[in-house]
């Protein structure tokens, strides 16, 4: 038999389909709740790994300021390079005007041995003047000799400045390879 349909059944039956309802919009509502959950952590991980970034990149950073110190040092010491190029090409320029020197007086000695073997009759005249020119010729090798120690010293500490500065970038480089470990060390930490 059907039931009747009457106001308080039809009202019973509206509670109970909204009270259905409710409990639904309940469930969806914790589901959402749920997700929304789920979102905020994700955000917060994609927060992490943004930090993460900028922190590497502010690594990488610091890692091209130190290169770039790096080759200004090098340029430092490319110009020091530059400059005992010039001295040695300076050094050069000196040993080839003494040459010179010397083949001038090969030359003067080679004239003079040609005139005493053509003068006979001036040869005690020829005396004097040759030991003129052995006094001369004695206190300008005297003052060669004396350039010469001179040129050496400066090859000497040319030569010791050199060492330096290898060792200074021997020792620059070793401390470049140890941040680079470092560095290579540290960027495997977040990887």
């Amino acid at each position: 038999m059907p039931e009747d349909i009457t106001l308080e059944n039809l009202s019973n039956k509206i509670d109970g389909l909204i009270h259905s309802m409710g409990l639904g919009f309940n469930r969806v509502d914790q589901r959402f709740n749920v997700m929304d959950g789920q979102f905020d952590e994700m955000n917060q991980k994609f927060i992490s790994i943004d930090q993460r970034f900028d922190t590497i990149s502010e690594k990488f950073d610091s890692i091209d300021k130190r290169f770039n110190s790096v080759d200004q040092k090098f340029d430092l010491v490319n110009n020091r390079f530059n400059i005992m190029d010039q001295r040695f090409d300076t050094m050069d320029l000196r040993f080839d005007t003494m040459d010179q020197r010397f083949d001038t007086m090969d030359l003067r000695f080679s004239t003079s041995d040609k005139r005493m073997d053509s003068f006979d009759d001036k040869l005690n005249s020829l005396f004097a003047t040759t030991d003129d020119l052995a006094r001369i010729t004695k206190e300008g090798f005297d003052r060669i000799t004396e350039d010469v120690c001179f040129l050496k010293q400066e090859v000497a500490f040319n030569g010791d400045a050199i060492v330096k500065l290898s060792n200074k970038l021997e020792m620059k480089m070793a401390a470049v390879h140890l941040h680079l470990t470092r560095l290579d060390e540290h960027v495997g930490l977040f990887a």
